[in-house]
């Protein structure tokens, strides 16, 4: 007597499912976007790197300018009821919220970076969001150097827009 679900009855009706079996590494990189990235997402990616360091760097730069800068508020200051010790507080306060911010976005910058170069698209969207981000803040209250760390994103964003490296970024399609 043969049972009508065991797998080697040959007389079953019943099909037979095959597990799905995983891809080794080799086959997954194959099938993945673009393995190697084109020559100017790479040149974009060690600009990301570039501009983000140029960011903390020019922002740390800016406590050499600190007393400097609290003289100048200091002898500006018309209100008798703010103290020079407030507005040395404050200072120290905007450095502090601008160098943090600097790192943050520069980790931002290294992040995005790497999932770009791995044919991310919206990796890049989110870079030409801090591209634009971050020349509007320098055009406004840059220095120098954070002025050449915004045109390093503008640099590296308009390599990864060029029509060479269009096809590396494909549509998500819903």
């Amino acid at each position: 007597m043969t049972n009508a679900g065991d797998p080697g009855n040959q007389g079953s009706t019943r099909k037979r499912r095959e597990a799905p079996v995983m891809p080794t590494a080799d086959e997954a990189a194959a099938q993945g976007p673009g393995t190697a990235p084109p020559k100017l997402v790479n040149y974009s990616f060690w600009l990301w790197i570039g501009a983000a360091v140029f960011a903390v760097v020019g922002s740390g730069l800016a406590f050499t300018a600190k007393d400097g800068m609290i003289q100048d508020a200091v002898d500006r200051n018309n209100d008798p009821n703010i103290t020079p010790e407030q507005i040395a507080d404050g200072a120290n306060t905007l450095l502090w919220s601008l160098f943090i911010g600097s790192v943050v976005l520069a980790v931002f910058y290294v992040l995005f970076a790497y999932k770009m170069r791995d044919g991310n698209r919206s990796a890049r969207n989110w870079l030409l969001g801090f591209t634009i981000v971050t020349v509007l803040f320098q055009l406004l209250f840059g220095t120098i150097i954070g002025l050449f760390s915004g045109l390093l994103t503008v640099v590296a964003i308009a390599l990864l827009y060029t029509a060479s490296t269009r096809d590396y970024f494909p549509h998500n399609r819903r």
